[in-house]
């Protein structure tokens, strides 16, 4: 696969940027992250490193939303 490595953490950044305008993305970095990680055998190392910072990310972030949300619930019983 044929990515500049050096995109990636660019990309996450831009996520990060759209979501503090409160815009929606046009682009989904997390759909590009989960299409590379689909095909490892495509990836060079540096390339997999980088995907797996960047969906270290990604995962943690989704914990922090189903924990608020799951807050959310319990205190609205």
């Amino acid at each position: 696969m044929c990515i500049c490595v050096c995109k990636l953490p660019w990309g996450r950044s831009c996520i990060e940027h759209y979501r503090s305008l409160k815009r929606q993305c046009v682009f989904s970095h997390d759909e590009l992250l989960f299409e590379i990680a689909s095909a490892p055998t495509t990836v060079d190392i540096k390339l997999a490193e980088c995907l797996v910072d960047d969906l270290s990310v990604v995962i943690e972030h989704e914990k922090h939303l189903r924990a608020d949300l799951l807050s959310q619930v319990n205190c609205s019983c």
